[in-house]
């Protein structure tokens, strides 16, 4: 085996002047090949390293992202701010085709520490946000991966350890699509570590390392978050590293051709060329039957319509009657002239009234008033004093009323399509007529009657009216080979606190992607629509169950959905939500680890360490924000490196001498000892020295409750409540 490695070693070295010093490594389902035995399935995995052409990506240009009560509970504003901005990072990259080959544009290290918030234990928030972004966008651990071991037999006529190991490659370099050894400019090797069934059956890993320990090795961000260890106390990153775009410019490169299907909410508009006569109706006529109409009874109506949801209500519906008498007629007493008397009704009546939702209805014109185009004609006949064959007196007239309600035209989307592409309208004139009035003259007995007039009104509101159109066709789980979408776009929405919705959702979200296939191999841009009432990506939190609750973030198993076809290899394939990110909030936690030299007094706090505290923090000199936000700084300190660990000084007796020594664990000497100012005094007779010593000669009896505080050259601050007896 040494000799193995030694061999490798000088392997790598020589190709490391021929090599561009960069790769990333690709996520995926497991291969059948990919078992725990070796190596693989390890606790906190979400899925296994892939090869080439086998990769998973997006390829939905715009994810939205919300935050739930959980996580913005106890991360507050300060915690959303971190995590858009991890955000803010992916969306401020431009096109990735476009930057330079050698992605010369991005560093090899982004890593940073603030040895403040090492010491504190912190975890960086963002930094933690932003690795599990780019994992989930298809991209894992290359520190990991780099080498990986495929297969594990026993040598012949042997049995473990004797056995025969196959270790391949699953990093490759950005530039020439190579496999490379190398993570970030930084050479790594293996050592295989064999397990003859201690604690379960027999198994091997393959453990990666720099082959030079002194090298700088530039941690990509995505290997922050690899399994479920927490690790990186103080660790930032202020950027995304080479390989991290090295590894979405492959995924997402518009070079890049996959055979691949689109997520699961995606429906793609594909137009029909064959086209049809589609005729629009009134839509002054649907509004005023949904109102009257229950749902039967309207479908009867319009058939092909698609009711969504209904709600209904009742009203008042007022009747009013006029009936008109003529009374003192006849004339009585004589000359007392008739006169009209109108008599007024009301009646009031309960009905039902309907509010629908439609599916499926398209309004063609829309108004919220109506349009009523009145054309009015009147012939006045003179009378018998008109010259013969003079011309009557013609008037007409045209006027538009604006009515109370809507107006326009509507049709019906047939239920196994999206809509129409409307080829031609068809419009025509609606005030145009076949039927005019001859002319007209006085000549006696032929046209005219003596002494009567002639009028017509004509009222136009609408028509219905054909359009040709093309159909388009919604169409599900399309598969065609595709490139990638070169860029993503985050978008943070709010949720609805109660049902977990898009607040004023849902969002339509309409993008392209481009077609490259082999029957066609021009580019072709393909439209799809999705509706979405959830986000695809959920920001939430939740108190870690595992016993030491070592988690910092629990990353969904991917929704790895792998292209329909007949191969053998789990992918190529693509990611789609929704993804739930649960990021640890117990709170600050202490350890403690058992030996036999506390086995009298047990485990105390002062031989505790921290897990890990959330927090936000930079290359500055600003101090760390921590998380909850209740949390401080100071409060972590004295929580887990200053405190007072004397909690029950010994009892006193009146009369006699009294010293006892307060102590404290943790800090730096020399330590200030005094009384908090809104503490009750001491026993009478008993002080309390500088140096935190409590002496003197008790002279009344009693229980007495009193704080202390003592302060560390650091200047840190704790306090303890205690309580002294003084026996008769």
């Amino acid at each position: 085996m040494l000799q193995m490695i030694k061999r490798f070693y000088w392997v790598m070295v020589f190709a490391a002047v021929t090599q561009v010093a960069s790769a990333f490594s690709l996520i995926g389902p497991y291969e059948a090949y990919q078992v725990d035995t070796i190596g693989y399935h390890l606790p906190g995995d979400i899925g296994a390293p892939k090869n080439l052409l086998s990769e998973y990506r997006w390829n939905t240009p715009t994810i939205y992202y919300a935050y739930d009560e959980a996580f913005t509970g106890f991360f507050r504003s300060n915690g959303t701010f971190a995590v858009d901005q991890a955000f803010s990072l992916l969306n401020n990259l431009k096109n990735l085709s476009s930057y330079s080959p050698e992605l010369s544009e991005f560093s090899l290290n982004t890593s940073r520490y603030n040895y403040e918030a090492q010491a504190l234990a912190l975890i960086d928030l963002k930094s933690v946000a932003l690795s599990v972004i780019v994992e989930e966008l298809g991209l894992t651990d290359p520190e990991r991966w780099v080498w990986t071991l495929r297969g594990r037999v026993t040598q012949p006529g042997a049995s473990c350890p004797f056995m025969i190991y196959t270790t391949e490659m699953r990093n490759y370099d950005p530039l020439s699509n190579a496999y490379s050894p190398y993570v970030n400019g930084t050479l790594w090797s293996y050592l295989i570590i064999e397990n003859c069934g201690v604690g379960g059956p027999p198994s091997a890993i393959s453990l990666t390392f720099p082959v030079d320990p002194t090298a700088p090795n530039g941690t990509p961000v995505v290997s922050l978050v690899n399994g479920r260890s927490t690790s990186g106390f103080g660790l930032f990153f202020n950027g995304l590293s080479r390989d991290d775009v090295g590894g979405l410019r492959y995924l997402m490169g518009t070079n890049n051709y996959n055979v691949e299907t689109v997520e699961t909410n995606s429906l793609q508009f594909v137009t029909n060329r064959f086209s049809q006569l589609l005729v629009t109706t009134n839509l002054t006529t649907l509004i005023a039957q949904s109102l009257t109409n229950d749902p039967v009874s309207l479908t009867a109506l319009f058939p092909g319509l698609i009711i969504d949801s209904f709600t209904n209500f009742f009203v008042n519906v007022i009747t009013t009657n006029f009936t008109a008498t003529f009374v003192n007629k006849p004339f009585v007493p004589a000359f007392t002239p008739a006169s009209l008397v109108l008599t007024t009704n009301f009646t009031t009546n309960a009905a039902v009234r309907f509010i629908y939702k439609f599916a499926n209805v398209v309004t063609n014109t829309y108004f919220t008033k109506g349009f009523v185009t009145i054309t009015d004609t009147s012939v006045t006949n003179g009378g018998s004093w008109t010259p013969t064959g003079a011309s009557l007196v013609t008037n007409v007239t045209t006027r538009t009323v604006i009515t109370n309600i809507a107006n326009g035209t509507f049709y019906l989307i047939p239920s196994n399509t999206c809509g129409v592409q409307i080829i031609n309208t068809q419009l025509v004139s609606l005030v145009t007529f076949t039927n005019t009035i001859a002319g007209i003259t006085n000549v006696a007995g032929v046209t005219n009657i003596d002494g009567q007039n002639f009028r017509r009104d004509i009222i136009t509101y609408n028509t219905n009216f054909s359009l040709i159109v093309y159909p388009i066709l919604c169409v599900t789980n399309s598969v065609d080979k595709r490139e990638g979408i070169d860029h993503i776009k985050f978008v943070r929405v709010d949720l609805d606190p109660i049902s977990g919705r898009i607040k004023n959702g849902p969002i339509t979200n309409i993008y392209h992607l481009v077609s490259v296939n082999q029957t066609n191999p021009q580019p072709t841009i393909q439209t799809f629509i999705r509706v979405l009432n959830f986000p695809d990506w959920l920001f939430s939190g939740i108190e870690d169950p595992s016993p030491l609750g070592d988690a910092a973030v629990y990353r969904e198993f991917p929704r790895f959905t792998p292209v329909p076809n007949f191969g053998t290899n789990a992918g190529p394939g693509i990611l789609q939500g929704p993804v739930d990110f649960l990021f640890n909030i117990n709170g600050p936690l202490i350890v403690n680890f058992y030996s036999t030299n506390f086995f009298l007094n047990g485990l105390p706090q002062a031989q505790g360490q921290t897990n890990f505290v959330w927090g936000s923090f930079d290359s500055s000199t600003n101090a760390p924000i921590v998380y909850p936000e209740s949390y401080t700084i100071t409060n972590i300190d004295n929580l887990l490196f200053f405190y007072v660990i004397t909690t029950a000084p010994p009892d006193g007796r009146v009369g006699v001498s009294y010293s006892t020594q307060l102590d404290t664990a943790g800090g730096q000497a020399p330590f200030l000892w005094s009384l908090n100012a809104s503490s009750a005094g001491l026993p009478d007779g008993l002080t309390l020295s500088p140096d935190g010593v409590i002496s003197g000669t008790p002279t009344t009896e009693g229980i007495y409750d009193f704080t202390v505080d003592v302060t560390e050259s650091g200047g840190r601050t704790t306090t303890q409540d205690l309580s002294i007896n003084i026996t008769p």
